[in-house]
């Protein structure tokens, strides 16, 4: 069976049925994007905010969409508007969390993502994102930021186990901290989990040498 073609189809149905139903477009623009099908997604989207205009859920992903290819003004463009449509600011602060930590602004990135943990800690993804900025740049072992990224890892896998996305940051900072061998272990199985997964190629190289 073909997993991914045949929940295309169950959302594209739910969408058919209940047009005006944000999830349904969120769920399968999301799946394009694990994908790496992005004109797919964007499409979506754009189909997703003619039916239900005004959803910050809807523009943080186009925002994510516009990031991954490279549009960095629109992504931001879309993510502060996503913090405007929503009162608790949470799709946009995790869309401009990711687009700083990209774009290598960590200390943008990192004063975003503590103020929004401080309303809901115990979210994996934004966890997953704070460490992600704080291993941007090298970071001494046994530091405070060293054990503050690694606490945020803790708290990703602690509720996401299956999130491998993961391994890359763990074995970031197994290399920062000089245990080279789980480095290359972490980083193999991110690898492994995600072909397309170019920072842990070459993060996986770096170690090796």
């Amino acid at each position: 069976t073909d997993r991914p073609k045949d929940a295309v189809k169950v959302f594209k149905a739910l969408m058919a049925r209940s047009p005006t139903e944000e999830r349904n477009y969120v769920d399968l623009a999301a799946l394009y994007i694990q994908q790496n099908a992005m004109e797919a997604a964007a499409q979506v989207v754009d189909d997703g905010l003619m039916n239900v205009p005004g959803s910050a859920r809807l523009y943080s992903i186009r925002g994510v969409i516009h990031a991954q290819s490279g549009r960095t003004q629109e992504a931001a463009a879309d993510f502060n508007l996503a913090n405007r449509l929503d009162a608790k600011q949470e799709y946009g602060a995790l869309g401009l969390g990711l687009l700083y930590t990209e774009t290598k602004q960590t200390e943008l990135a990192i004063s975003i993502l503590r103020d929004r943990l401080k309303k809901t800690a115990g979210d994996f993804m934004l966890n997953y994102l704070l460490a992600q900025a704080i291993v941007n740049e090298p970071v001494e072992a046994g530091s405070p930021q060293f054990n503050e990224a690694w606490l945020a890892l803790r708290k990703t896998l602690e509720a996401k186990p299956e999130f491998t996305k993961a391994q890359t940051p763990v074995g970031k900072l197994y290399a920062q901290g000089g245990e080279n061998k789980k480095a290359l272990e972490d980083l193999q199985r991110a690898k492994r989990q995600d072909s397309t997964a170019r920072e842990a190629l070459g993060q996986e190289r770096e170690v090796a040498v």
